[in-house]
């Protein structure tokens, strides 16, 4: 109950209550990067998320028999103070059984915070929705073209998400891992 109340709180104070998603998540999601939590808008260094050499771990109180959605996504670009490219989406699986999201459709794959030099903090939000059914997923797409300027809330309302059961989110900004990161990865 308290984690509830905190959470609405916190949703609601970094406007991603408005900015996002209409009402804030039902509970509070897990969110961890090898020793790092996620923790209602804690500030996790990209150079710890950055390193990763798998996908974050992520838990909620899921049913067995239950579809769930999972997405993160960043709706601070370019920046907090000019969103005019939200959203950027980081990681999107649908169709998850319980909270197995190795069961899920991958309709994009996990890539870490990548913000801009001079940009400050991104807000990093990651929302769990239950599905009434199974959902055809559109076709995967890692692209940079379809992950900037996603529309959230077009999503949602295509697929009939609702509002999400569980959720958390943080903040992180540029460091020198993000470039090397991106010149990795050839972007």
């Amino acid at each position: 109950m308290v984690a509830t109340i905190l959470a609405v709180i916190a949703f609601n104070q970094y406007d991603i209550v408005s900015d996002l998603i209409d009402a804030s998540p039902q509970s509070v999601l897990k969110v961890t990067f090898n020793n790092t939590s996620a923790n209602l808008g804690n500030e996790i260094a990209a150079q710890d998320i950055n390193c990763l050499t798998s996908d974050p771990v992520v838990k909620w109180t899921a049913r067995a028999d239950t579809l769930y959605t999972l997405a993160m996504l960043d709706p601070d670009c370019p920046s907090r103070a000019d969103p005019s490219q939200r959203s950027v989406k980081h990681w999107l699986v649908m169709n998850i059984a319980g909270d197995g999201i190795q069961s899920g459709d991958i309709v994009s794959a996990f890539i870490p915070p990548a913000p801009e030099r001079g940009t400050g903090n991104h807000r990093y939000v990651m929302l769990v929705y239950r599905q009434s059914k199974r959902l055809t997923p559109p076709p995967r797409d890692d692209s940079v073209t379809a992950r900037v300027g996603f529309n959230w809330r077009g999503f949602v309302a295509q697929y009939n998400l609702g509002q999400p059961v569980a959720g958390n989110f943080w903040q992180t900004q540029w460091d020198p891992s993000v470039d090397e990161w991106r010149a990795a990865n050839g972007l």
